[in-house]
């Protein structure tokens, strides 16, 4: 913050000990407001200029917007991830619905079935071999397709298994802390897209603004400035012969160029 300088002719210091003529007492100084400036905070073009200097502003109204079509998209990717993550935690929280089981089920018993037929097709074949009439290389692979016929079962039984058993704590914490990365991703795109506005951070006076329409200002860099908090104080120069007689409180008058 910076102090915005207005230029004073002069300053009549009145006191009980001298005379309001008595131009030893009268000092120069000068008339000063603080002055804000306000930076963009991204790299995008300004698309609307909402105050004209000189207008009085309230803390939080927007003064300056740059285009925040980028910034919108990101927010709607990130609101989408996060309603992903909430309905699978919700999927986790109800349980495995009665479809899934019964498909499970389903898948068991049809693996159950065809590792009947491919022990059947085994043994004959190991029998056929034992008596010299099948290769070895027939016997391997019925034998291979036996191994992954046991494996399917396995699988199948597994999945059925964990169906029924229902979710387990360790998936909740996991599905838990998705939705928090989620949400958090969520409400940092809608910061930053609140930030392709720029908002009067207190009561003041819209001054100048330093970019026009359609420009793209760098992140950092000031797009307006503002004078803000009360209008104005005056900051004067005491001489060392008459400071003993300038108290608080000593009333003044002034006189403006």
């Amino acid at each position: 913050m910076k102090a915005y300088s207005l230029a004073v002719f002069a300053l009549l210091v009145m006191t009980s000990a001298c005379s309001g003529s008595d131009d030893s007492y009268r000092v120069v100084g000068e008339l000063a407001s603080d002055r804000i400036e306000l930076v963009a905070e991204v790299n995008e073009p300004i698309i609307d200029i909402v105050v004209a200097e000189g207008t009085e502003v309230s803390a939080g109204d927007v003064l300056l917007r740059q285009d925040p079509a980028r910034a919108a998209l990101r927010l709607a990717e990130s609101e989408g991830a996060l309603r992903e993550a909430e309905a699978r935690l919700a999927e986790l929280v109800r349980g495995p619905r009665s479809e899934r089981i019964d498909v499970a089920r389903a898948n068991l018993d049809s693996a159950e079935k065809e590792l009947v037929f491919l022990e059947a097709d085994y043994e004959r074949i190991r029998a056929i071999e034992a008596k010299d009439l099948a290769s070895e290389g027939s016997l391997d692979r019925a034998k291979a397709a036996y191994d992954r016929g046991l494996a399917l079962v396995d699988r199948r039984r597994a999945e059925l298994t964990e169906n029924l058993a229902g979710t387990t704590v360790e998936e909740l914490l996991q599905a838990e802390a998705r939705v928090d990365q989620a949400l958090a991703r969520r409400d940092a795109a809608a910061l930053d897209l609140a930030r392709h506005e720029i908002r009067a951070p207190t009561d003041g006076i819209a001054d100048a603004r330093l970019f026009e329409i359609g420009e793209r200002p760098n992140p950092g860099q000031p797009v307006m400035v503002m004078l803000g908090g009360p209008q104005v104080f005056a900051r004067v120069y005491i001489p060392e012969h008459i400071r003993v007689d300038v108290m608080p409180g000593t009333k003044v008058e002034i006189y403006v160029d």
